[in-house]
């Protein structure tokens, strides 16, 4: 039988229990052995599940507990604040009593705090286990995002993201500790925490979620988000929100004055809609009887000889208030004449560039102003999903916005920004993350995906077989595609190579071919 080591072996003096541990001062209680029966597990511990006893026996049976366990007394025995882990693995060492330290002066709320920043510094607890214990902490105490922040020892950003994650679904929660999902992504799905059923069909059986589905999910929600914004922002104007139905029209395209414009929200007629274009509500002004903005014809002359109303006859028809035909008129023909004129000034002015532009090809360019110009075009058009791709291959840390989100097109228009060797690496990294959308786990590469791979070789990458086997896959689906859609002809011609489409022709020595 095995000799049960001694706790005293290695134990330090009470005084160094707690340098870079988090917890409370040195000799801030009594040192003692104490009996493991006599150790009770702490409720308000967020770590679920202890891991890697099997290595924390081994190294009592062979050392000792290098470290004492912090306690505080309990109504039937002593409470573990910190050394949940030691415990356990002492108890599967068999050893009777553990080195510990005894606080008399902790309550319930710094019991809690205390195990809180043990568990953060040696990164123990799950994202979620960890949300849980600052939601209990701060309902303990009352406490402020900011208050409890300065508690735990981290920042408020990242206090709120954590506890922002309560608000998400048991399965999105069992993904993130799971390492399903990551914590970016778990961020996002915040933004849908009121859509829980939408979370649900984002995750897949596995428990992942793919980010173009996931992109398109946000996109929709903050669509109905500000939609509803909007439609609350009507009805607190008094503005009458209704359908556009035939017979409206955009206020913009009625001839009215801006004066009159302006006025027409006080009449019956004034409506507004919500313009869902381009996923980007507004609230657009349009006018539901739109004739009795337009002017009336003058009335017909009395008789033959008598003359038309001229530009000097006031000819204005105050049954509706509006102009009258002359002033309308003249103001249709200003704006004409004002039209026209733009028209013209935008022709004339874009073909000055084409022009400018044909010459420029000719010379040598100025490549880091249209570097810039280019650069800022991809960046534009590239999603966050993309953007986090990128920032992880360049290494980049990207900066927290005020809901706690990471900002990575910032950082990488940051790390862009530095110099024309880091703009060319970071429109190359977006351009691969677009290609990667290309390699789909139901339908293989495609032709994007082909030639992705045929430049990561070019410039060094070695592919891997399955990628190798994959690119041949799609080459001939590409091939057979092609000539289900071209059969070639029976006796292929060099003009039948150059035009597979073209009919079998009877040979005509007498004549030229005729190429259809």
């Amino acid at each position: 039988m095995t000799a049960q080591p001694t706790a005293t072996a290695a134990e330090p003096t009470p005084t160094a229990e707690t340098t870079g541990d988090g917890g409370p001062p040195p000799g801030a209680g009594e040192y003692r052995q104490v009996p493991v029966a006599d150790l009770r597990v702490n409720p308000l511990n967020g770590r679920r599940k202890l891991t890697d006893i099997d290595a924390m026996a081994a190294s009592i049976r062979a050392v000792g507990i290098l470290e004492p366990l912090v306690l505080a007394p309990a109504d039937d025995g002593l409470l573990i604040v910190f050394g949940h882990r030691r415990h356990a693995g002492a108890e599967q060492a068999g050893l009777t009593t553990v080195p510990a330290i005894i606080r008399t002066d902790l309550d319930e709320a710094q019991v809690l705090q205390a195990a809180i920043i043990e568990n953060n510094q040696r990164a123990n607890l799950t994202p979620t286990e960890e949300a849980e214990q600052l939601r209990r902490l701060m309902d303990l105490r009352t406490l402020t995002v900011t208050d409890l922040a300065a508690a735990v020892g981290r920042p408020p950003a990242y206090v709120s993201g954590r506890l922002a994650l309560l608000t998400l679904p048991d399965r999105a929660r069992d993904a993130l500790d799971a390492g399903s999902i990551t914590l970016e992504t778990a961020g996002r799905l915040t933004d849908l925490a009121d859509h829980p059923e939408l979370i649900d069909e984002l995750i897949d059986p596995t428990g992942h979620i793919d980010p173009d589905l996931l992109d398109a999910a946000c996109t929709r929600v903050a669509v109905e988000r500000e939609a509803t914004r909007l439609a609350e922002e009507a009805a607190a104007k008094g503005l009458r929100l209704i359908d556009l139905q035939p017979g409206h029209r955009h206020l913009a395209t009625l001839d009215l004055t801006r004066a009159q414009a302006g006025a027409h929200r006080r009449q019956a007629c004034h409506a507004v809609i919500l313009d869902r274009s381009y996923d980007r509500p507004r609230l657009v002004p349009i006018c539901t009887q739109p004739d009795r903005h337009q002017p009336a014809s003058p009335p017909a002359p009395a008789d033959p000889g008598q003359r038309s109303a001229g530009p000097t006859d006031s000819g204005v028809n105050d049954s509706d208030g509006g102009h009258g035909r002359a002033a309308w008129q003249a103001e249709a023909d200003e704006r004409d004449r004002q039209a026209r004129d733009a028209d013209r000034n935008r022709k004339r002015v874009a073909k000055a560039r084409r022009t400018f532009l044909s010459d420029l090809m000719g010379k040598r360019i100025k490549r880091g102003e249209a570097a810039v110009f280019v650069f800022a075009g991809v960046l534009d058009r590239a999603s966050q999903t993309d953007l986090a791709s990128v920032g992880a291959v360049l290494g980049l840390t990207p900066p927290v916005d005020r809901w706690g989100q990471k900002n990575w097109r910032t950082a990488v228009a940051d790390y862009a920004a530095a110099d024309g060797d880091h703009m060319v690496k970071a429109a190359f990294t977006t351009a691969c993350a677009w290609a990667e959308h290309h390699i789909s786990p139901h339908t293989g590469y495609d032709g994007r995906a082909t030639a992705y791979i045929a430049v990561l070789a070019a410039i060094g990458y070695t592919p891997d077989p399955y990628e190798t086997e994959q690119i041949h896959a799609y080459q001939q689906r590409h091939a057979e595609h092609h000539t289900a859609d071209y059969p070639a002809p029976d006796q292929p011609t060099d003009e039948d190579t150059d035009d597979p489409a073209q009919p079998d022709q009877p040979d005509q020595p007498d004549q030229p071919d005729q190429q259809q």
